[in-house]
């Protein structure tokens, strides 16, 4: 799709919630291998040099035997979804496409990115690409107004992913309260779950207090009440929430961001016992504790 015809595409939906539902995108059918997109921090800063020998999987409660471990060698796709509500004007806008900008310039040959936005409508501003140029000019028109769609604007993004052996992510960013959605955070987190997609949520605290937000350390303070979205969707696909007092630190937040996912782990097996239908319950461990593990808690086999 080339970046003018994307300029205008919408994403359709002014449907029921149950419609949609029906449209979830699915982790795997049929698994034969499963993929776990595993991070590893300690101290809030990513861990690496870790080998197969270093991780145990059980799923279901059975341990498993890893059969690869790969970190940078998969291709990215970013799908980023950004908050375009009337509280995005002004300084957070510029902000934000600094944010966005810094990211961008960061992927390598082989990565690609898409644009969604989300105000009182969700627009998908540019189709997932490998012309990263295409994803900044759709940056670079970014024009704030309206309402808060975050439900809506996630769930669009998720049904984006086309199910291949690359390694997929979303940058959502809001500052603001949800206030407009079809969907409820109930639906898109099931979608989420259903997806192979690790989300990352970037926002903003509501009321800035004494004591800065250290964006190295993440894990060490709960996001705004009102990113109940934002926290049970990075629960639910091993992603993580980052916030900050001001919107000055998008870009060393979103830059950190990409940190992380590029010293994410992608774990591979085959499951044993094969052919058992429904949610799996997946648990991963470091060994001898060199790390605190973050990934999604399990997937859905048919």
């Amino acid at each position: 799709m080339s970046a003018p015809a994307a300029r205008v595409v919408a994403v359709a939906l002014a449907v029921s919630g149950a419609a949609l539902t029906a449209q979830q995108p699915t982790f795997r059918a049929g698994v034969e291998i499963v993929r776990l997109d595993v991070s590893v921090t300690r101290g809030g800063e990513p861990v690496t040099g870790l080998t197969v020998a270093d991780f145990e999987v059980r799923d279901n409660g059975k341990r498993q035997q890893l059969i690869g471990l790969l970190r940078e060698e998969v291709p990215l796709d970013v799908f980023f979804v950004f908050d375009t509500s009337g509280s995005v004007r002004g300084g957070k806008r510029e902000d934000l496409r600094r944010a966005a900008h810094a990211f961008l310039s960061r992927l390598v040959p082989g990565d690609q990115a898409a644009l969604v936005t989300f105000s009182h409508q969700v627009s998908l501003l540019q189709s997932l690409t490998p012309d990263l140029g295409f994803v900044g000019r759709a940056v670079d028109a970014l024009e704030p107004g309206g309402s808060t769609a975050l439900n809506d604007g996630l769930y669009a993004a998720l049904l984006q992913r086309t199910p291949n052996e690359r390694r997929a992510v979303v940058v959502i960013f809001s500052d603001g309260l949800e206030n407009i959605s079809w969907l409820t955070v109930d639906t898109v987190v099931e979608a989420a779950k259903r997806s192979d997609i690790v989300v990352y949520g970037v926002t903003l605290l509501a009321q800035a207090g004494p004591t800065r937000v250290s964006v190295r350390q993440p894990e060490t303070f709960p996001p705004p009440l009102e990113d109940e979205l934002l926290r049970r969707v990075a629960l639910a696909t091993g992603g993580r929430v980052w916030a900050a007092d001001s919107s000055g630190r998008l870009e060393e937040m979103f830059t950190d961001v990409l940190r992380e996912i590029r010293s994410r782990y992608l774990l591979a097996y085959e499951p044993e016992p094969a052919g058992q239908a429904g949610w799996h319950r997946v648990q991963v461990k470091v060994k001898r504790d060199k790390g605190v593990v973050t990934s999604r808690p399990g997937y859905y086999a048919k």
